[in-house]
């Protein structure tokens, strides 16, 4: 089996950057994003901005008033809140599992671990 196979940390990067998305589009205001994340505003506009170079549209219409959702925007967000529910169902399942309720417990990563000397 050859192919990418993102590992957890990969995947709360990712995580991390929808709920920074969806808290930006929620209110309408980077600045906002920010105080609702406790992360400075940079930090909200830089993410943004790798997503959108990224995806190679604009999600947000930027204006000293905030940032309002553009048409791909509008969709993008419906799907970003989709996959950061999903994302909290598998790691449910995931501490479940490993906590015995439910199945076997998956390995998420197939970098092999890192043995200590």
């Amino acid at each position: 089996m050859s192919g990418y196979s993102p590992c957890l940390d990969d995947l709360e990067e990712e995580k991390w950057t929808f709920a920074i998305y969806v808290a930006a589009a929620r209110n309408g205001s980077f600045s906002a994003a920010g105080h609702e994340l406790n992360v400075r505003q940079p930090i909200i506009s830089k993410r943004i901005r790798e997503l959108e170079d990224e995806l190679g549209v604009f999600l947000f219409d930027r204006s000293t008033a905030g940032a309002r959702l553009t048409p791909s925007g509008e969709e993008f967000v419906v799907a970003a809140r989709r996959i950061i529910d999903a994302f909290q169902r598998l790691s449910e399942r995931a501490k479940a599992s490993g906590a015995g309720k439910t199945g076997e417990p998956h390995r998420v990563c197939r970098r092999p671990p890192t043995r200590e000397k």
